[in-house]
């Protein structure tokens, strides 16, 4: 039987600019158990796997690659889950893109006393800070200061739900997530780390750390977040698939979260109309019952001279109007649906 307690799980993909800084922080961790790192090259193009197997030769006990002969991304194969899960050996699952880094080397030793010590937790996360491409820190963080999250702190619950549903859906990072490994071994569907963590929502509670122990590269080369920026910004399509992936988890987590799901799904909603007006409203009337509820308040309580300013504001809109704009609509929903949040939602819109 294996004596390795943690399974660090790490992607990397053309990641020849910033995969030692990722790697570093795996191998400097200090821990009184057994962990290991296995990555997954996705068959890149430039010299990361160079790079992994010199790292693999000097720390052949920690360090475990697989290098792909085909990029499993463009496939739509979910790598953390279908690739590495299955070869890993430890009780707890860590998570890192080889973009970002570690940058705590008790960070592991942290989140494993926590889950340790905290049975009803599935996942222990914690405060991460983001730099430049090039590497230079900024003044960003996550979670967001807007979900005012101060202090180490545990989050069940219906404060689980107002971080993960109402509030934002993304509040933490992947750098920063470390589970339980059943966690992962959850049926669902939803994509991304935003899949993970409705994973652990519908295990328990969620152990939050408020230490800098990650570091996140914004707009690294290959990134979601630089493929996005490259498109000028979120799409029709996008808002499209995210409303798909919430109804598709109102079903397969049986409707537990249904209020939570239907304020998000209304949210995505209201930003169809930014792109076709039709379209939105023929979401509205979809044989589904958070619609048929929410089509009530949006036919009998929403005044018509909003949705004739978003008509209006459809070209060329600066992001604060949108912002404020929607933060209006979703007050009435919110106030005629029954669901009760405590601060200004503006994660619910990206």
């Amino acid at each position: 039987m294996s004596n390795i307690k943690v399974s660090v799980l790490c992607l990397a993909y053309n990641h020849e600019k910033y995969i030692r800084k990722a790697l570093d922080g795996f191998v400097s961790q200090i821990t009184n158990f057994s962990y290991e790192v296995l990555i997954n090259d996705d068959c890149s193009t430039d010299g990361t796997a160079e790079i992994i197997k010199e790292y693999q030769n000097k720390y052949p006990e920690i360090i475990k690659p697989i290098f792909q002969e085909e990029n499993c991304y463009s496939k739509g194969i979910n790598m953390f889950i279908d690739i590495l899960l299955p070869r890993s050996k430890g009780k707890y699952i860590a998570l890192c893109e080889c973009d970002d880094y570690w940058c705590d080397n008790s960070k592991l030793q942290k989140q494993f006393d926590a889950l340790e010590e905290h049975p009803e937790c599935v996942m222990a996360t914690h405060k991460n800070q983001d730099c430049t491409e090039p590497g230079e820190l900024i003044d960003d963080y996550t979670p967001k200061t807007y979900l005012h999250i101060v202090g180490t702190r545990i989050f069940t619950g219906n404060d689980l739900l107002r971080i993960l549903l109402i509030e934002s859906v993304n509040p933490f990072h992947t750098s920063t997530m470390f589970m339980r490994r059943e966690v992962l071994e959850v049926d669902i569907s939803y994509p991304r780390d935003t899949g993970i963590l409705r994973r652990a929502l519908m295990l328990g509670g969620i152990y939050y750390i408020d230490e800098i122990m990650s570091i996140y590269r914004k707009f690294s080369i290959g990134s979601y977040t630089s493929l996005i920026k490259e498109k000028g910004g979120l799409s029709l399509e996008y808002y499209l698939n995210e409303i798909e992936n919430e109804l598709l988890f109102d079903r397969e987590s049986e409707h537990r979260f249904q209020d939570a799901v239907m304020c998000r799904t209304l949210a995505l909603v209201h930003c169809l109309f930014l792109f076709d007006l039709k379209l939105a409203q023929k979401y509205f009337k979809k044989d589904y019952p958070a619609y048929k509820k929410a089509y009530l308040v949006w036919k009998n309580d929403v005044p018509r001279n909003i949705w004739r300013d978003l008509v209006a504001l459809k070209v060329g809109i600066p992001v604060y109007k949108i912002l404020r704009f929607l933060a209006k609509v979703k007050t009435i929903i919110i106030n005629k649906t029954g669901i009760k949040t405590d601060h200004k939602v503006y994660g619910l819109y990206t």
